[in-house]
């Protein structure tokens, strides 16, 4: 699990971490994208925390008691 949100996502290109490296690497070293982040900040200011927190998080909220992913989708009218 990448992130728990789309705010936390953000945050996560923002600092320069994609998916994959969220996954894979735990000791990512951020490179922030001065664009990526301008928008963060923009839209979602609170959000911004370290790349092994979001991925963290994710992997508690989501993962539902060690049997499978809890997915929650939400339609746009």
């Amino acid at each position: 699990m990448v992130a728990q949100d789309l705010a936390s996502y953000l945050w996560l290109l923002a600092d320069g971490c994609g998916p994959m490296e969220a996954v894979t690497d735990a000791e990512h070293a951020p490179r922030p994208h001065a664009e990526l982040v301008a928008l963060a900040e923009r839209h979602a200011p609170k959000a911004r925390r370290p790349v092994a927190e979001v991925t963290a998080v994710a992997t508690r909220e989501l993962l539902v008691g060690g049997r499978g992913w809890k997915i929650a989708w939400h339609m746009c009218p």
